[in-house]
């Protein structure tokens, strides 16, 4: 009897396609030359390696297109495997199985990965509880940039547009998601940089064809992207110089109390000219606001539907930077915040997200 690893598929429609591991290290893709073959849509040439170290199984993503997962989590260094974990090659998902199985013979064809009928130890299921059922739509989405760019107003208090948050919606046939929808695919899925960096590419170049030149552009910036605040910002300056007469802004969601890269990043953006808006969540409290005014061009709020936390951000207004109030979605709110000087207004009472090109 040889032991064996087995990665049981979780696919109930597809019994037969387990894959049998019986020599370490392991490489695992679509490639002819892995030893464990996966010819599956949206898996790499060479996608992970499972290898044992100090008696102790390791797999690792070897720098995959749509990610490897343990247990729901994508995983970006070695990471300890054993028998029962859920494993996902892109949207492909398994069971780590250790097993005592007949002795095979020692061929191409069993050292490559094959399926094993006679090897259904486990029961199925239609998939991990809490890995996103929309996965393949969703890298297809990335992989072929399926998105379809929208546009929210930002007025004054006379209507004129003075910026425009650029959000997304998916352009995939078989996904129905609006920019929320898409952002918590992404968040499950580890995928916050590369969806919000499609988003900037393509509501900036919708943006360009819609020539809309005149208003700020406020592009989402995801808090997990400041982990390489290097990265993102040479992508903004590649933007900023490839769409030269269009404003581009940056807005990106504050975390709880002041943030040190906060001033760094507003430095760096200042020396690009691309202004910072910050999101805070409403405390009422004027030092809570104003530990991100002085760092920011703009600072963005919710409507709470009164009037304390407003006036708390606005007594903590630096004097560079402008309140943007957003959710403002009734009416005779909206008619009551217009009479406050000086305020940036959004929601749906002053204009749903459209096309870029039907804003103008």
């Amino acid at each position: 009897m040889k032991r064996t690893l087995i990665f049981h598929p979780l696919n109930d429609a597809a019994p037969d396609s387990g894959l049998v591991v019986t020599c370490l290290p392991s490489t695992i893709g679509r490639g002819s030359d892995c030893d464990v073959r996966i010819e599956r849509e949206r898996i790499s040439r060479h996608h992970a390696r499972l290898a044992r170290m100090d008696e102790q199984l390791l797999l690792e993503d070897l720098g995959s297109t749509n990610g490897t997962f343990v247990n729901r989590e994508r995983i970006a260094t070695p990471t300890p495997v054993s028998a029962g974990d859920l494993v996902h090659f892109a949207d492909h998902g398994y069971r780590l199985l250790a097993s005592a199985a007949k002795r095979q013979p020692d061929n191409a064809a069993n050292r490559a990965g094959h399926t094993v009928p006679d090897q259904t130890v486990v029961g199925f299921t239609e998939g991990p509880t809490g890995f996103p059922v929309q996965a393949p739509q969703f890298y297809e989405l990335l992989n072929d940039e399926l998105i379809e760019p929208l546009g929210c107003p930002i007025r004054d208090g006379n209507g004129r547009l003075v910026a425009v948050r650029l959000i997304a919606r998916s352009g995939h046939e078989q996904l129905e998601a609006g920019h929320d929808e898409l952002q918590r695919l992404a968040s499950q899925l580890g995928e916050e940089s590369r969806l919000n960096e499609l988003m900037r590419q393509q509501s900036l170049a919708a943006a360009d064809q819609a020539l809309l030149d005149e208003p700020l552009l406020l592009l989402g910036v995801h808090p997990v992207e400041l982990e390489d605040a290097d990265m993102l910002l040479d992508s903004l300056a590649r933007l900023a110089s490839h769409h030269r007469r269009l404003a581009l802004g940056c807005e990106i969601a504050a975390p709880p109390g002041e943030d040190l890269t906060f001033k760094h990043l507003s430095r760096r953006l200042d020396r690009l000219g691309i202004p910072l808006a910050i999101t805070v969540a409403g405390s009422g409290e004027a030092d809570h606001y104003r530990a991100f005014s002085s760092v920011a061009d703009y600072l963005v709020i919710d409507d709470a539907g009164t009037d304390s936390p407003l006036n708390e951000a606005l007594a903590a207004l630096g004097k560079d930077c402008r309140l943007i109030v957003a959710g403002v979605d009734d009416a005779a709110r909206h008619e009551a915040l217009k009479s406050i000087g000086g305020l940036l207004l959004t929601g749906a009472a002053i204009g749903p997200p459209e096309p870029l090109d039907r804003l103008l």
